[in-house]
Parts: C-alpha cells; sequence; structure tokens
C-alpha cells in the first residue's frame, strides 16, 4: 500500500459508487426469469471477487516512489520506482480500475448503463451486472454467468460464488 501526500486539487478524481438499487435490480431481474412461460432457463446470480483488482489497472500519469527494501539493489539509492500499475493509497487508484473494467466489460460486449456507471447489460446473452468496487454481482442464465466467469478468469485473478438452481456451483 502506498501513502500519496495531496498536493493539489484535482475534480477528475472520482470512481463511482452504485446505489442501493443496484443490488436490488439484479435480484429483481433473476426473480422475474424464473419458471419462464417460453421455457427458458431459470436465471440464477453470481458474485465475482477480484483479487487484487488495482494491480490489473495501468497507471494513467506517471508516480514515483521510494524502491522498496525488497526490491532494493545496489545503486539504487540515487534511484526512485515509477509505478506501471495502481497501487493501494494511490490517489487515482479506484479511478485507474473503473476505467479498467469498464472497458474490459464493453469490449466483451456490454453496454454501460444510462443511470450509473457502475451498471452493465449484455444485450445478446441478457446479462445484467452491478459492481462495487472489486465486486461484481450478476444474473443470467447459469451458461452465459460461466461464460462471463471464462472471460473474467482470463482477465483477472476471480473468487466466483454462485446462487440460485442449477449446478454453476458444482463446476
Amino acid at each position: 500500500v502506498g501513502r500519496e501526500i495531496k498536493v493539489d486539487k484535482r475534480a477528475d478524481l472520482f470512481a463511482a459508487t452504485p446505489p442501493l438499487e443496484s443490488l436490488r435490480m439484479i435480484l429483481s431481474i433473476r426473480a422475474m426469469n424464473q419458471q419462464n412461460v417460453d421455457g427458458g432457463e431459470n436465471f440464477v446470480v453470481m458474485k465475482n471477487d477480484i483479487k487484487r483488482a488495482y494491480f490489473h489497472a495501468p497507471m494513467t500519469r506517471p508516480v514515483y516512489i521510494v524502491i522498496p527494501d525488497e526490491d532494493w539493489e545496489e545503486g539504487d539509492e540515487v534511484r526512485v520506482g515509477q509505478l506501471n500499475l495502481s497501487l493501494y493509497g494511490t490517489r487515482d487508484a479506484a479511478m485507474n480500475w473503473a476505467l479498467k473494467f469498464t472497458t474490459f466489460l464493453e469490449e466483451i460486449g456490454f453496454e454501460t448503463g444510462k443511470a450509473s456507471p457502475c451498471n452493465f447489460y449484455h444485450p445478446e446473452r441478457q446479462l445484467s451486472t452491478t459492481v462495487h468496487g472489486d465486486d461484481f454481482t450478476s444474473t443470467g442464465r447459469e451458461r452465459d454467468l460461466q461464460w462471463l466467469e471464462r472471460k473474467m478468469k482470463g482477465e483477472f485473478e476471480v473468487k466466483t460464488e454462485y446462487l440460485g438452481p442449477g449446478d454453476a456451483h458444482e463446476q
């Protein structure tokens, strides 16, 4: 964890937090898609926790640090390190992480919500997702959630849990 000292006022440092209604929306969508009259599959809920999320987010500005003792080599007494990835404790780490996960979700077909930049929808797969920090809560058909889980595991270190009918949690 770093500790950055505020030396300027920056209005651009912002990372949204979803309103409670976002989680309620996910659960409501799941509830509305049970026992579909057209013979479709029931929806389930998937929760993903991204491990060390900020370390997946590239820096968007130069940040220099004193080289930690464990990485120090002879000659480093006159050097500093430049961060390539966001570090917990830097002022823009949350904003960089939000940019990273938004770009990732959009690249795999999600659209960003109009009411909250923490909500996403995949029209082709009918997946709804809300993101709170490093926690993703999604609902959709089990096979589509498994697709999303595979995509996420290809990009991040992820811990996944499923809630609802079916055997996704056993795979």
